[in-house]
């Protein structure tokens, strides 16, 4: 293994930026220098990464006054390069580097930064790190249901609970309380239809008993994580009609799961969690504008930046790609993200044509 191949494994095992790690890097007192360096292949023609996060140290730390700080600094930084980092190229990452020490994680798709503030420059990382880090994918299939469980990721395949049929001739062994037996699957004897939509009905009725199978079966393994349902659309809307599990994700994913890898199956659920922080998101703003108690809400940025610093954010909306510079030049809604997870709020990035322009921060506040 070349010292470069090894480098980049080592890169691509960062940890995943969360919302514990944003919690963590958060609480960290300032100055702090943020190095965003982005996602980089090999032989591109781009400066490598290491040389690309020097340059950016070195802009960042050209105004700073403290020689010490930034010696230390710029020490730590190196190091980390050296260790951490493939000479050519690799995965994106973001440090977050303190008098303290350094954090890093990986930030895929982040653009280039370097910065050095008060606040640690949390905002590029906010929407996947806030976003469901650990989730359970069900691969429905009358011929073979899948279970993979996600986590920072990764996506591995589980084996099925005993109580949970492997497919749908399987579940006529099951009564509907879970337990090997004779058959209660609608449709046996004792109960055929005959005619074509006697047929329909006893194939549904067939399809919903199988489903309630698995979904009682998984309940005590899912542990209330969110799930995410794959397969045909019609088995996943039968899923729907006899689940009492109250964490399903509302995307779903249509197609055959026999054909898809645990890195595909990765990319879907990632995908997923991101859908669903951003479908709550919308909730909490269509929450801020239907709210009748006006004093509990609050969108002068420098106000809510003023509530998050006394711990009052409760929830905060944010219009992604907007840069507000307060007086001390540093970027306010940043400011306020840092703020607002440091005091255990929440945090949600909004596209830019969810807010208006003039509209750049919604927060409800918890008095």
């Amino acid at each position: 293994m070349t010292t470069d191949t090894a480098a980049t494994q080592r890169a691509e095992q960062l940890p995943v930026p969360t919302s514990a790690t944003l919690a963590r890097v958060a609480a960290q007192a300032g100055p702090c220098l943020t190095l965003i360096v982005p996602d980089r292949h090999p032989g591109a023609p781009e400066s490598p990464q290491r040389t690309q996060a020097k340059g950016l140290m070195d802009a960042a730390l050209r105004s700073n006054t403290d020689a010490a700080w930034s010696g230390k600094v710029r020490s730590a930084v190196e190091d980390f390069l050296v260790k951490s980092i493939a000479e050519g190229g690799g995965p994106g990452f973001a440090l977050y580097v303190t008098a303290d020490g350094i954090q890093s994680s990986q930030a895929p798709g982040a653009a280039a930064l370097g910065v050095v503030s008060n606040h640690p420059f949390l905002l590029p990382l906010v929407e996947s790190a806030m976003a469901a880090q650990h989730l359970w994918v069900l691969g429905l299939s009358t011929k073979h249901v899948h279970l993979y469980e996600y986590s920072a990721g990764v996506a591995t395949a589980v084996a099925l609970p005993g109580g949970v049929p492997a497919n749908l001739d399987a579940a006529g062994h099951f009564h509907t309380g879970g337990e090997p037996g004779q058959s209660s699957t609608p449709g046996g004897k004792g109960g055929v239809r005959f005619g074509t939509s006697g047929m329909r009905e006893s194939a549904r009725d067939s399809i919903e008993h199988f489903c309630a199978l698995i979904d009682r079966g998984l309940h005590p393994l899912l542990a209330g994580h969110p799930l995410l349902l794959m397969g045909v659309k019609e088995e996943i809307a039968a899923y729907r009609r006899v689940s009492h599990y109250d964490s399903l994700l509302h995307t779903e994913v249509d197609g055959n799961v026999d054909i898809l890898t645990p890195p595909q199956i990765a990319t879907h659920a990632h995908r997923a969690a991101l859908d669903e922080y951003r479908r709550i998101g919308e909730e909490v703003l269509a929450e801020f504008r239907e709210m009748r108690d006006r004093a509990r809400t609050q969108d002068d940025p420098h106000a809510v930046l003023e509530a998050a610093n006394a711990g009052r954010v409760h929830q905060v909306c944010l219009r992604a790609g907007t840069e507000l510079l307060g007086a001390n030049g540093e970027d306010v809604l940043n400011a306020i993200a840092v703020e607002t997870l440091r005091k255990g709020g929440e945090v949600y990035m909004q596209p830019q044509t969810a807010m208006p322009v003039t509209q750049s921060v919604c927060a409800i506040l918890r008095y």
